[in-house]
């Protein structure tokens, strides 16, 4: 059976602990044989930054993920991804994330319900009907640009 997993942090979204290499001992001890690193990707359009990496720490887990990949390239397949939110309103950060990482992964954590009250609800306090079916929209649109491999947490 071949083990992987590819939804996982780093010290640098400031919610989880350890750094690459701590990632990668841990799954070489229970036999992962594919790993990939996805912590939030930075962005400008949500004010969370106590729960994601900042544009300034960027270069630096770009580093730390290609660092450990090469160091255990034979020990286990490291790839560098990022766990990023959908909005139509950005297409081309998307692009730029992409030509920076292996992969994405959906990771939508609010909708826009109402963009003059309240730009950005979070997705678990969805309780209206419409805003679940925006929701589960926002989804839909995100796997039609086929920017992501992978959905986490829908």
């Amino acid at each position: 059976m071949f083990k992987a997993n590819y939804h996982t942090h780093h010290k640098l979204c400031k919610h989880a602990v350890g750094t690459t290499e701590d990632y990668v001992k841990e799954a070489i001890k229970l036999g992962i044989e594919s790993l990939g690193i996805s912590d939030h990707a930075p962005s400008d359009a949500i004010n969370d930054q106590y729960v994601r990496m900042s544009w300034a720490d960027f270069p630096i887990y770009i580093k730390d993920v290609l660092t450990a990949k090469t160091k255990y390239k034979d020990q286990i397949h490291i790839h560098l991804g990022l766990e990023v939110e959908f909005y139509d309103t950005n297409l081309t950060y998307y692009e730029t994330l992409l030509d920076k990482v292996d992969y994405l992964i959906l990771g939508q954590h609010y909708i826009n319900v109402d963009p003059i009250k309240n730009p950005l609800q979070s997705c678990f306090t969805l309780s209206e009907g419409n805003d679940i079916i925006q929701y589960a929209k926002s989804i839909e649109n995100a796997i039609k640009t086929g920017y992501f491999s992978l959905i986490a947490h829908p």
